[in-house]
């Protein structure tokens, strides 16, 4: 059985029975993990008789990372407030200067309390005063190693946005070299290329990879996407579909709690089981808010508070 096996598995060679000595190092199967062998030609030798087994622990295993309720959603908090950052992204901006992101709600605090209000609110660094200077510092930062910086020049040419032109073969670059270094968010766009083939030809198999990546970085877009794929194209698995939304809505992702709710209306999720992702839903939703940020939202004072790209236009705005 998988735990008579797991229990020998720190002891003997799973193929020839030798224990581990000073002359015999057991390696465990990278892949179920179960098992051990005293060396490669045992393990090949026990491969047929261990495939169903590992087949099956790995796929185990795996979905034990993949449905685990992330720590915190990918943004993280502003190094300001210490907040959790807003989902809009229009509320959010990234700092070319320092490579940080800073909810609308601390510049807004920042430009009215300030006498010197075109500075970066966290390391007090002039703002640009162009987009070309806002794309200069943030290739200087892409060339120091900064991920946040080439996932932004990603997202810019992926939208023709801070004066770039529109490249998609520049953006998947960009998202590739970011995904390379950890950045969930450009795992999730690599995904999202894959799946409507933006670039590169449509492979579901790449996009979900790159999905299933982001969703356990915390990435509710990519847990919802996950979703998505389990009721199109996973024989309509119902079940698996309602555990990535119900991380998801934790996640504060609103799409995601409708369509637990509709779950819930259909016999697919349990009145408890939809109550309690509502009230965490609720809570987090909460987390977010402040006086600070509903001000910034509202777009009055300063046209600081609203450039997404955060430089500061030449003359002031009233």
């Amino acid at each position: 059985s998988i735990m008579s096996a797991s229990v020998d598995a720190d002891e003997v060679c799973a193929a020839c029975g030798k224990q581990a000595n000073d002359g015999v190092t057991l390696k465990r199967c990278n892949a179920c993990k179960i098992v051990t062998y005293c060396g490669v030609d045992c393990q090949k030798a026990h491969r047929k008789q261990h495939k169903n087994a590992c087949k099956k622990r790995a796929v185990e295993l795996k979905d034990e990372i993949l449905f685990k309720q992330p720590e915190e959603h990918y943004r993280g908090d502003c190094p300001i407030c210490y907040l959790p950052h807003p989902l809009e992204a229009s509320q959010v901006t990234f700092k070319s200067c320092c490579g940080k992101d800073i909810c609308k709600g601390c510049q807004f605090a920042q430009v009215s309390s300030s006498n010197l209000p075109r500075v970066c609110a966290f390391c007090r660094v002039p703002n640009p005063t162009s987009k070309f200077e806002f794309v200069r510092r943030a290739r200087e930062r892409m060339e120091a190693g900064d991920l946040r910086a080439i996932h932004e020049l990603g997202c810019n040419y992926y939208s023709g946005g801070a004066g770039l032109v529109l490249d998609l073969g520049e953006a998947f670059k960009m998202f590739t070299k970011a995904a390379e270094l950890g950045d969930i968010a450009s795992h999730y766009q690599l995904g999202v290329m894959y799946w409507n083939a933006q670039h590169v030809d449509k492979d579901l198999k790449r996009a979900v990879h790159h999905f299933e990546i982001a969703a356990i970085g915390g990435h509710p877009d990519g847990r919802f996407n996950l979703a998505v794929d389990e009721i199109d194209n996973n024989n309509r698995n119902i079940e698996r579909a309602m555990k990535h939304f119900f991380i998801a809505s934790l996640l504060d992702q609103d799409s995601a709690l409708e369509q637990l709710k509709r779950g819930y209306k259909n016999g697919h999720v349990s009145k408890e089981h939809f109550l309690s992702a509502f009230r965490a839903h609720h809570d987090a939703v909460g987390s977010r808010k402040s006086k600070q940020r509903d001000e910034a939202a509202s777009g009055i004072r300063y046209k600081v508070c609203t450039t997404k790209y955060g430089y500061s236009p030449s003359k002031s705005s009233k």
